[in-house]
């Protein structure tokens, strides 16, 4: 039977796992190949969700070890009010290449 799915921050540990979804939630939007985002974006990526000054978070869904989605959020300023106003910024599950997939779904389950 598998494990409870498991929805948690991100951590230096994850990286190996969360390149792939990274790259495949990259790759929906065409960012692959020539288009592809440079490493170096990626990499500024990766470490702002470790630094404590940045405004940029990461949350993983695991299932038995396994990283199964990301999603990354930050908080911002709003002229409309005086708490930080969260704006998510991307939502991917390693299942949405799947062929049959069918569109909006990540919508959907948010």
């Amino acid at each position: 039977m598998s494990g409870q799915l498991a929805v948690r921050p991100v951590t230096r540990q994850d990286y190996e796992q969360w390149l792939p979804l990274w790259g495949g939630y990259n790759t929906l939007y065409g960012r692959s190949g020539p288009t592809a985002l440079a490493g170096e974006i990626t990499q500024m990526t990766w470490s702002r969700f470790f630094d404590a000054y940045e405004p940029v978070h990461a949350l993983v869904a695991e299932r038995d070890g396994n990283l199964l989605g990301l999603v990354h959020y930050l908080y911002h300023r709003s002229t409309t009010s005086i708490a930080p106003s969260c704006y998510l910024q991307d939502l991917h599950h390693g299942s949405c290449a799947r062929p049959g997939r069918r569109p909006g779904a990540d919508r959907r389950r948010l």
